[in-house]
């Protein structure tokens, strides 16, 4: 659910193969009609998140095909219309999230948005993406590692990203983990600028090091 600048909000939902989403007013009348559907070609899709921008509503997707769980995106307008063409945008679709993925969104001043996901394939790697307002990525397609000389034996999960609006930069922050054997986790965090440059070395910044879980 989000919230809408009239104290109503949009709500969505997973319904079978599609996403369903449906815009209350402040009395919590629908006022899409029976709803927008956002529905995949082949496959199935499941709503991970969403973010309001002034009256549009931004949405992040997981799209289910076979084995292989992808990234899509859309934004829907104060009327329920798609913005960003009649089908989503693509944000990942080289390998696989990592299974139990949910891939948040965070809606930014200009009208696009930021994403980050780990992968499963390849094994747990931390990504972003940039979508500017017309949903164009703008970091290279598939995303940008958010590391590019990740720790021997520890992987990367659930990576969360904010954005710094003065300056432009991504904020990037992920859970480290070893392998179920003698299981260990840590924190690190990275910050990236508006072209896509690591600031905090290639291999980022631990924030808590290495523990028992």
């Amino acid at each position: 659910m989000s919230r809408t600048a009239g104290r109503g909000a949009v709500v969505g939902w997973t319904q079978g193969s599609l996403v369903r989403v449906q815009r209350l007013n402040e009395s919590g009348a629908p006022q899409w009609g029976p709803g927008a559907v956002i529905q995949p070609t082949t496959g199935s899709f499941l709503l991970a998140d969403m973010e309001p921008f002034v009256e549009d509503t931004i949405l992040s997707i997981v799209e289910r095909d076979g084995v292989d769980h992808h990234l899509v995106a859309q934004r829907l307008d104060r009327f329920g219309d798609p913005v960003w063409g009649t089908e989503p945008v693509t944000v990942f679709d080289d390998g696989s999230l990592f299974s139990f993925a949910r891939p948040p969104v965070v809606a930014l001043p200009d009208g696009g948005a930021l994403f980050s996901w780990s992968t499963q394939d390849p094994l747990e790697e931390p990504l972003v993406q940039r979508l500017d307002a017309a949903g164009a990525p703008v970091f290279p397609m598939n995303g940008l590692p958010v590391v590019t000389m990740p720790t021997p034996g520890v992987f990367s999960a659930d990576p969360r990203a904010s954005f710094d609006a003065a300056s432009g930069d991504i904020l990037v922050i992920w859970r480290q983990q070893t392998a179920f054997v003698g299981f260990m986790v840590a924190i690190a965090a990275q910050r990236i600028n508006a072209s896509g440059t690591r600031l905090w070395t290639e291999a980022g910044k631990t924030v808590a090091p290495l523990a028992p879980a």
